[in-house]
């Protein structure tokens, strides 16, 4: 309904994998995010931050 009302309004929402992801998307999110990816990425980044100094 939000979307119907305002088309360019962001809605950010959690969700828990995959597939919520795409439920979530096809309801109306503009963006789902899922905490264990931001972690495993925040993890990555900061490893490859530390091996990128060691160069």
């Amino acid at each position: 309904m939000a979307h119907t009302l305002n088309p360019t309004l962001a809605i950010a929402v959690p969700g828990e994998n995959n597939l919520r992801k795409n439920l979530l998307e096809s309801a109306g999110a503009s963006d789902v995010v899922i905490g264990d990816e931001l972690v495993a990425n925040a993890l990555m980044s900061k490893l490859f931050i530390r091996i990128d100094a060691r160069k």
